[in-house]
């Protein structure tokens, strides 16, 4: 693996390789880098040759669905950049994420809001910048939206979830498909206001796949139904929370299944539908890796980190990282999902000691891993931990004044 050259973009620089490379082979190289120039700062790398490779196997798996994607996942603009030159759409669900997208000079009718519940300062202010499509899923809502905005193409959000869902959203969002959601569609329509589709989210972390089929019958039930009083119904928004490691590709190809299934049995004989979802993670997660570095490695009785008086005379350890859950792994700490850190120059016969890994800041609650098993690793080794490319930029904090971790862009010439 060779690096071809540095290309220095507007607000961004791009490292460009001969040949497709492992992204720890990239982490490793720009390791290197920092120690020749005594540099400890933490640091992601994106491989955009990824962010491609997985855009191409959503459209090879369901080639009818346009993904928009939810850039609250990582606002990335060479992410972003990247798809939209692919051919993606955007969820954005804020004003400034609208920015965001606008800025770049992608075209508004290239986004959905995506928010049911939007402040009514955001909903002048897409009118001004003439984002027309976007969510609701209230009485409450479509009515603030007709006084403000009576022209936008509106699109009615229904709660179908999966209940074993990692993260579900079904208490903050959706309208019930049976009770509600018609009710709506009739009121929009006595207001004059045309609901073009419907969407759902059934939650990120999906484990019963079936739900989308549900979904999916639910709305094209919904769009007779608006179709029959009189609205035109053309978008169908299948939502978001989609894995994005390689290792979840079979629960991808099962659920990918589902939704092309349950598409030919309600959809087929609407070929003027559109279909759009919001991939967030599906395309970030496994694109990016951190590297951090550990700033202090203390001994101490193993008891002190099990809290099991049986372990008072074995030895233990604590490693103190220039990243945490008020960095990196906020998303990790507030979900309660695992992470777990690599050695990135692992030592030969290391000895593995009981282990806690700690944030740098002052927080107690700052736990990165606890009571693992890690092999000994020494103050100024490299951690690596990949698939962290999911909302780890995004929801990252400044907290007692440390900064997010620099992000390194890298692509073979392949796909320059």
């Amino acid at each position: 693996m060779l690096e071809v050259s540095t290309l220095n973009l507007k607000n961004f620089q791009l490292h460009l390789f001969d040949q497709i490379y492992l992204q720890s082979d990239l982490v490793e190289k720009f390791a290197k880098d920092r120690d020749q120039v005594s540099s400890d700062e933490a640091f992601m790398v994106c491989s955009v040759d990824n962010v491609i490779h997985r855009f191409n196997l959503w459209m090879k798996l369901l080639p009818s669905v346009q993904p928009f994607f939810a850039i609250k996942c990582h606002p990335d603009p060479v992410v972003i950049r990247t798809l939209a030159a692919l051919g993606c759409g955007f969820d954005c669900a804020s004003k400034t994420e609208i920015d965001v997208i606008l800025d770049l000079g992608i075209e508004p009718e290239k986004i959905i809001y995506a928010n049911p519940s939007k402040p009514r300062s955001y909903i002048k202010y897409s009118k001004e910048k003439d984002v027309k499509l976007m969510t609701f899923d209230s009485l409450e809502e479509l009515q603030k939206i007709h006084q403000i905005f009576p022209e936008a193409s509106i699109v009615l959000r229904i709660l179908v979830q999966d209940p074993t869902a990692s993260t579900v959203f079904g208490r903050k969002f959706g309208a019930d498909p049976e009770t509600i959601a018609p009710k709506l569609l009739e009121e929009a329509k006595k207001l004059s206001m045309n609901v073009h589709g419907i969407s759902f989210h059934v939650g990120v972390g999906c484990k019963d796949a079936s739900v989308y089929g549900k979904a999916i019958q639910y709305a094209r039930d919904l769009f007779r139904f608006g179709s029959e009083i009189g609205h035109s119904m053309w978008l169908l928004d299948i939502g978001g929370g989609y894995p994005g490691r390689e290792i979840d590709n079979n629960r991808f190809f099962k659920i990918a299944n589902i939704i092309n299934e349950a598409l030919d049995n309600h959809f087929s004989d609407l070929s003027s539908v559109k279909i759009i979802s919001e991939p967030g993670q599906f395309f970030c997660e496994g694109s990016f890796s951190l590297c951090a570095n550990i700033i202090n490695a203390i001994e101490v009785p193993a008891d002190r980190i099990t809290k099991k008086e049986e372990d008072a005379n074995k030895r233990g350890i604590m490693y103190f990282l220039n990243d945490g859950i008020y960095g990196s792994f906020m998303l990790a700490a507030t979900e309660k999902i695992y992470v777990e850190g690599l050695a990135l120059r692992p030592r030969k016969d290391a000895e593995k000691l009981t282990s806690i890994v700690w944030g740098p800041t002052c927080a107690s609650v700052d736990v990165v891993e606890e009571a693992i098993e890690k092999e000994r690793m020494n103050e100024g080794d490299w951690v690596l931990y990949p698939d962290m490319g999911a909302y780890a930029n995004g929801l990252a904090t400044t907290f007692n004044g440390f900064h997010r971790p620099k992000i390194i862009h890298a692509i073979s010439k392949d796909n320059w």
